[in-house]
């Protein structure tokens, strides 16, 4: 047994407070959390249950935390809500990538023309503020459900974000049923 792997090897957790084990040496039945996901687990709440360490010349070793797969729960599924809001997060980190390139491509181009550097950063970060704020009201917008009266001439309606089925229902109802109204 190498020196290294003698450091990591603490099955009683006596050393280490928690058994400890060397990288790829791991007894079945623990898992990372990555390991969980990928078998569609979580852990549940569990407290780490081990630990695998590998060493490094001159810093301190890699820690992997593991988690017992038979208390592991199973993840829980994505909600229409959490879809959503995945997409919105997922599409406004896009676009802010997208609008930090076109800034340092407007950026690029006009340093050739000698512009100061001042003014360059002050050109990029409005670019990309206005194109990011341009897209966080489409996806406002895309988020968002109007009702509005079904009589014609009748110009009541709400506007809801991030509700649920049933608040959506409920101003739904109201708006079929208000008093009509006419300007």
């Amino acid at each position: 047994m190498s020196y290294a792997y003698g450091k990591c090897f603490d099955p009683t957790g006596a050393r280490h407070g928690i058994p400890t084990f060397p990288w790829r040496c791991a007894p079945d039945g623990y898992a990372t959390s990555r390991q969980l996901r990928a078998r569609n687990l979580r852990p549940g709440g569990q407290q780490v249950a081990a630990q695998v360490l590998r060493p490094r010349y001159r810093r301190g070793p890699l820690v992997a935390y593991l988690y017992r797969i038979d208390q592991a729960k199973p993840v829980r599924p994505m909600t229409p809500g959490k879809r959503r809001a995945l997409e919105c997060a997922m599409l406004a980190a896009g676009a802010v990538a997208a609008s930090a390139a076109l800034a340092i491509v407007i950026g690029v181009r006009l340093s050739g023309y000698g512009v100061p550097v001042s003014l360059l950063l002050a050109c990029c970060l409005s670019c990309v503020a206005t194109f990011c704020s341009l897209l966080f009201r489409v996806i406002g917008a895309w988020s968002t459900t109007t009702h509005r009266c079904t009589r014609p001439g009748c110009d009541f309606r709400v506007s809801l974000t991030h509700t649920g089925s049933a608040e959506n229902r409920r101003w739904q109802e109201i708006a079929a049923r208000h008093p009509h109204r006419t300007h």
